[in-house]
């Protein structure tokens, strides 16, 4: 948070008045409060979707605030709200069904089991569909929206300690039983895997955000998110308990997508320098 005054405050380049922000808040805490409440008598509560529906308005706060880094309307991420959303569900379920071999299981919502990547597809999906529907340029939708994506990322990984999901492998090292290396599962002790992404994503979204202000190269926050979330994800995922991923074939199905984003990435980051390059005549 660089600036805060009566009126308004910035975080990460973005703009918030506040008594707006304090007036949400003020809702959001009796949100909690009731929820907390519904707990202590007996109702069960699914964190893990409350979360990923505050990552979402979270995504659309910030995205409307940085569409003026691209010279996109404030008002665009409201209109990709309305396809992302339900197709980044969609996909994160088919994700999780189609890996886990439970395709019939696809309907029985309370059972549980959303992917991330399965999300991030979905989501880039309805994206792509409104941006052509807006005849909006797809790479600078993206790049506003890709900061606010590994935001949601950092608050969803919250949720899968209340889940009990995403935990890595056995700590059986008295020594390295205590958070943040690693917290009590069932009875055992495990590393700590999803608060290690839920850092590094929280990281990765002041980065972006700074690349995003400091650089108006099309596509370079978007292939910027794709290289350094891959990275994060595969060292994640190297400490993931097998019992806690996707497989396919015997390899973790996140770690070869994660590799795939990061050549992506790269390749994606390097032809922009290239295409500068010539612009400028370097």
């Amino acid at each position: 948070m660089k600036k805060f005054n009566k009126d308004s405050f910035s975080i990460a380049g973005a703009e918030f008045k506040t008594k707006s922000t304090l007036i949400v808040l003020a809702i959001a805490f009796a949100c909690l409060a009731l929820f907390i409440i519904l707990m202590m008598c007996g109702v069960n509560v699914s964190w893990y979707g409350i979360l990923m529906a505050v990552g979402f308005l979270l995504a659309i706060a910030f995205s409307s605030q940085f569409a003026k880094y691209r010279e996109l309307s404030k008002d665009l991420p409201y209109d990709l709200v309305w396809w992302v959303f339900p197709l980044s569900l969609l996909g994160a379920r088919l994700y999780y069904c189609i890996f886990e071999g439970q395709m019939s299981q696809f309907f029985d919502f309370m059972s549980g089991g959303l992917a991330v990547y399965g999300g991030i597809i979905g989501g880039a999906i309805g994206l792509i569909i409104c941006c052509i529907i807006k005849k909006v340029n797809i790479l600078k939708a993206m790049d506003i929206v890709a900061p606010t994506l590994i935001l949601g990322q950092a608050i969803g990984r919250i949720g899968c300690y209340t889940a009990g999901c995403c935990y890595g492998i056995e700590v059986t090292n008295p020594a390295l039983q205590w958070f943040p290396i690693s917290y009590k599962l069932m009875g055992e002790w495990h590393l700590a895997t999803f608060f290690y992404e839920c850092v590094l994503c929280l990281i990765g979204f002041f980065v972006l955000a700074k690349v995003l202000r400091k650089f108006r190269f099309t596509g370079i926050v978007t292939f910027g998110y794709m290289f350094y979330y891959g990275i994060v994800r595969y060292f994640t995922e190297s400490f993931r308990d097998s019992t806690a991923q996707l497989t396919s074939g015997g390899l973790a199905v996140s770690q070869i997508l994660s590799l795939i984003l990061v050549v992506l990435g790269t390749i994606g980051i390097v032809s922009i320098i290239i295409r500068e390059r010539k612009k400028n005549n370097i």
